[in-house]
């Protein structure tokens, strides 16, 4: 069964001998057939206007047997071969029609295979160019018999595959003979040799057809038949070929026998060796792995990761080295996030104290104003002016106290996700005359007390959107508004504020602008985080525990919009932030 899955294997280059042609032409006459047909479609746009000299030279050039133009119906007309002028090639059915047609749409070089011709009965391999913009196609025809003799000095017999016969048996030393038979419809005949005929009895037939296969035992070897389907796509070059191989079982022997002695001497020295060397492999391949393990063990141990040893392999030994590695690249990412987990908390806890310290600080400062200046108006028998200053700094540092205590309850409910929205409708222009008659109102109160602040408040609102509400948490919008426009009066002593809303794409913009200290590029990123402030220097200046802008961020991610800020040092800042777009009926 060896022997025959060999020969088997073999075999197949007798069909490589039928399909030689085809990838010969592919390799050797693409170019030129390309070439040589574009330049005559650039030339002669009429195919019946070539001359018959011209398609020779072109034939000769590309090294064909014949050339032959072929209008778009199929049908030839101009050819070297002159018999196959007017021949209609529809005539070679469906798979021809629709094989030629592409030819038109793709512009590709495309063999179709064999056929015998209708001129001069020989086997031909036929191929197919049509340049871009030609209303012709240019086919070429190959002698296969003509072709083959290119490669054997002495001529080919009986249109022959003599070229099979000779060098396959010569190149297979266990082959006596091999012959190839045609089967075309009733006719059985040898294409090496017409005289031989092919013996096989019903019963090898019957095999041959539902197997592809069989073979006939003898005293000197074995005669093995095989079916071979040619590639043939035209009507009278044949479907079918039969292989015969004749081959010799005692060279086969032969050879066996010297190859199981010739192993036999092989494997014994490679035994000898092998007991030679086994030592030498054992402590080299075995002993040596084990130690760079214990080795990088100890490494994982004392943390020394840098030192860390490998090898490669299929072994177990090696499966367990990876695997080391995979633990050690795992413990050292874990330690370099252990780390940055340290590095965070080391800096909320900063953070948190600072805010602790501030938060001292912001509590005592107004409620000693309080409890001070209560204590004068009851003790100090003050003046009219001073009973009125006193009241003012009374609530002025009482609304700072009540300030702080809300936001540390709204920054409790954030934390807990215990914050609740409630959407009402909320008409714009009132809640910003609203806005607008606070902000006037605290400075005006502060003037009383400090130092005046020379500030304008103006509302900046489109005419055409002044009338329009929206539906949303109307507390929580107004808290985020009066956050930022008191951070504009505490931030801005002399110019003014501006503040008002505009629509774009189904959102509500909502900004205040102020011509304040501003902020300095690097710390733009950070002004909405906890406990921060821009400057360090103005928490002492201005006061405040940083909670504002924190604040101000988290209820507008809860109301399902986005707030940014631009801002320059000295020039003053713009807070804008975006909510959805939930329309009601206009008030």
């Amino acid at each position: 069964m060896q022997l025959i899955e060999r020969i088997t294997t073999d075999l197949d280059y007798s069909q490589a001998i039928m399909e030689l042609v085809e990838h010969q032409l592919a390799n050797d006459f693409q170019e030129k057939t390309i070439t040589s047909a574009t330049n005559l479609v650039a030339q002669y746009n009429n195919p019946e206007n070539v001359p018959i000299e011209t398609l020779k030279d072109m034939a000769s050039e590309i090294g064909v047997d014949h050339l032959f133009l072929v209008n778009k119906n199929g049908v030839i007309v101009n050819a070297t071969l002159q018999k196959e002028i007017n021949y209609d090639l529809n005539l070679e059915g469906e798979v021809f029609i629709k094989f030629y047609a592409q030819l038109f749409h793709h512009h590709e070089y495309k063999l179709h295979g064999w056929a015998i011709s209708s001129a001069d009965k020989t086997i031909n391999a036929y191929a197919y160019y049509v340049p871009p913009g030609s209303t012709y196609a240019v086919e070429t025809s190959l002698n296969l018999e003509h072709y083959l003799s290119r490669f054997k000095s002495k001529a080919l017999e009986n249109n022959g595959l003599n070229l099979v016969y000779t060098d396959y048996v010569d190149e297979h030393r266990f082959l006596n003979s091999v012959d190839l038979y045609n089967i075309n419809e009733a006719q059985i005949y040898s294409l090496v040799n017409n005289k031989k005929e092919l013996l096989i009895d019903s019963i090898g037939w019957n095999q041959l057809n539902t197997k592809g296969e069989f073979s006939v035992q003898s005293t000197l070897g074995e005669t093995y038949y095989a079916l071979i389907k040619t590639n043939a796509t035209q009507k009278g070059f044949p479907p079918m070929l039969v292989l015969e191989a004749n081959f010799d079982h005692s060279k086969y022997y032969e050879l066996v026998r010297y190859n199981l002695m010739f192993n036999g001497i092989i494997l014994l020295i490679i035994l000898i060796i092998i007991l030679i060397a086994s030592p030498y492999i054992l402590d080299k391949l075995l002993i040596t792995k084990i130690d760079i393990i214990n080795y990088n063990l100890n490494s994982l141990r004392m943390a020394r990761y840098d030192e860390f040893k490998s090898f490669k392999g299929k072994d177990e030994l090696s499966v367990i080295s990876e695997n080391i590695m995979h633990v050690k690249d795992s413990v050292v990412e874990r330690e370099k996030q252990l780390q940055v987990a340290k590095i965070m908390a080391e800096s909320a806890d900063r953070l948190k104290t600072t805010f602790l310290a501030n938060m001292s600080h912001e509590i005592r400062t107004p409620l000693n104003a309080v409890v001070g200046f209560a204590q004068l108006l009851r003790d100090a028998e003050p003046s009219p002016v001073d009973v009125e200053r006193y009241v003012g700094l009374i609530n002025i540092n009482s609304n700072r106290l009540l300030q702080l205590i809300n936001d540390i309850i709204d920054l409790s409910q954030i934390e807990l996700n215990q914050l609740k929205i409630f959407p009402r409708p909320v008409c714009l222009e009132e809640l910003f005359n609203e806005l607008y008659a606070n902000a006037t109102s605290k400075i005006v109160s502060q003037n009383q007390v400090f130092t005046s602040k020379e500030l304008l408040i103006q509302i900046d609102v489109d005419e055409a959107v002044k009338k329009e509400c929206m539906v949303t948490d109307p507390y929580r919008l107004k808290q985020i508004l009066e956050q930022l426009i008191d951070n504009a009066i505490k931030f801005t002593c002399t110019g003014e504020i501006r503040m008002g809303y505009s629509f774009k794409e189904h959102q509500v913009v909502f900004f205040v602008t102020d011509t304040g200290v501003g902020i300095a590029a690097e710390n733009i990123s950070k002004i909405f985080d906890r406990f921060v402030q821009a400057e360090e220097y103005l928490t002492r200046e201005f006061g405040g525990t940083g909670l504002g802008l924190a604040i101000c961020r988290e209820l507008v991610h809860i109301l399902g919009g986005k707030i940014e800020v631009e801002s320059e040092l000295n020039l003053g800042s713009t807070f804008r932030f975006y909510l959805p777009y939930k329309p009601t009926l206009k008030v």
